[in-house]
């Protein structure tokens, strides 16, 4: 393989699927970014978008603490693609340092200033960017409990665009690549401090403890008195892709019901609407019957 080649700009197809769910509350509290474009509906899948070259996709996730969480939710994701539309139109100027494109602190501000009708209500993040002319490597921020996954059956540790800190594959393919923002990965990240030994990927985001170790620790709130207080601490990663890589963006009322290791493996003759439509049916018939809002945006390089 050429130089060229193995640096060759990967085309990125996205699309995305959100549903109410059997939520108690009857509302829509998720919302999502793809681009410079938001969204907050009852249900919906967006048509699947070809992307040549930079991108962003973004989830967030209304927390239940308030029946007023849709507003944060959906003003995280308006912030977020407000930001990307000012970073690509910064594309188009001759300038000598390109700035980030994410400020999480202004959208930590944003978002504590909303309306104080709706002081208590909580958003989560998870999102996910490449830049322009950087073809081969993604970045990803999250608070809270919204979650990325990859897919990755062919992952080859002595190739050198492979990433070897990834944690071990499910047999289909998939893995989770955050850690949770809650109470008990706080206690184990205390615990690797205090003992100075290396926590073990399997030992985050642990399945069946007691709800109150669910407890979310990071996420954004309106509240005006927290204004000038710092933002939530958010967890970055960059990921090295590959062709044929799949990343899944997605609220915790899919994760939480079907685990990734019950999700259909992705190849590039898959029908990506066709597979997010088999999830939501699995989330349906899932022991918790869909009990919050779901969403997840798919993205096939």
């Amino acid at each position: 393989m050429s130089i060229a080649q193995s640096h060759a700009q990967l085309t990125v197809q996205v699309t995305a699927l959100t549903f109410i769910g059997n939520a108690h509350s009857g509302l829509q509290q998720d919302a999502f970014a793809i681009g410079g474009d938001y969204y907050q509906t009852d249900l919906g899948m967006t048509p699947i978008e070809t992307i040549p070259d930079a991108f962003c996709v973004a989830v967030a996730d209304g927390l239940g603490m308030s029946d007023k969480s849709q507003h944060a939710s959906s003003l995280v994701a308006e912030v977020i693609a407000e930001q990307w539309r000012a970073f690509m139109d910064t594309q188009s100027l001759d300038q000598s340092e390109t700035q980030p494109p994410f400020d999480l602190i202004a959208l930590h501000q944003r978002v504590c200033q909303a309306p104080k009708a709706y002081t208590g209500a909580g958003s989560t993040l998870a999102l996910v960017y490449r830049l322009p002319n950087d073809p081969n490597k993604l970045t990803i921020k999250h608070v809270g409990d919204s979650r990325v996954y990859l897919h990755r059956l062919d992952h080859d540790e002595t190739d050198p665009s492979s990433d070897g800190n990834l944690n071990e594959g499910k047999a289909n393919g998939w893995r989770c690549l955050t850690v949770d923002h809650n109470v008990m990965n706080a206690m184990v990240l205390e615990q690797a401090m205090q003992t100075g030994v290396t926590p073990n990927p399997q030992d985050f985001n642990k399945e069946g403890m007691a709800g109150s170790l669910y407890a979310i620790t990071e996420c954004y709130i309106i509240d005006h008195e927290m204004t000038h207080e710092p933002a939530p601490k958010h967890a970055s990663q960059t990921l090295t892709i590959q062709a044929g890589d799949c990343l899944l963006v997605c609220s915790d009322g899919i994760h939480d019901l079907v685990p990734c290791d019950q999700w259909q493996s992705v190849s590039q003759n898959t029908d990506l609407q066709a597979w997010l439509k088999t999830l939501k049916r699995e989330v349906y018939a899932s022991k918790g019957n869909a009990y919050d809002n779901g969403t997840a945006v798919l993205v096939r390089f």
